[in-house]
């Protein structure tokens, strides 16, 4: 029982490692795409630059947590936390879009999943 048990925390921290990368892969291709739409097809190169900027980071801040967990998850606990309840409200505000309405389930789960694991994370607390 007791492998069956560990066997399903790793499966877990596994989902949950993956859902921050797809996470990732996600806010990659809307930058792509929201680059290209505001600067080549509406001419609208500062904004687009802006906007860029910020999913480029996202993006970076979700690959990086997800890689992190895995190595230093004491450390990245807190932030990675943070960084996707960050990620859900400001997904929530433009819901009618598909590709948040997925980021913000991706979240809701990634959320659920850091918190169920939390002991795991953090095995002092």
């Amino acid at each position: 029982m007791r492998r069956s048990s560990k066997n399903n925390i790793s499966q877990r921290k596994t989902i949950l490692r993956g859902l921050f990368f797809l996470n990732a892969i996600l806010w990659f291709v809307y930058c792509i795409f929201i680059y290209y739409d505001m600067a080549i097809v509406n001419n609208n190169g500062t904004a687009a630059d802006i906007a860029s900027i910020f999913l480029l980071l996202m993006t970076i801040f979700m690959a990086a947590s997800g890689a992190l967990l895995n190595k230093r998850p004491t450390l990245i606990y807190y932030p990675a936390l943070l960084l996707v309840i960050l990620n859900a409200i400001f997904t929530v505000m433009n819901l009618s879009n598909l590709l948040y309405l997925a980021a913000f389930v991706i979240d809701i789960i990634s959320i659920s999943l850091l918190l169920d694991l939390r002991k795991e994370y953090l095995p002092s607390s």
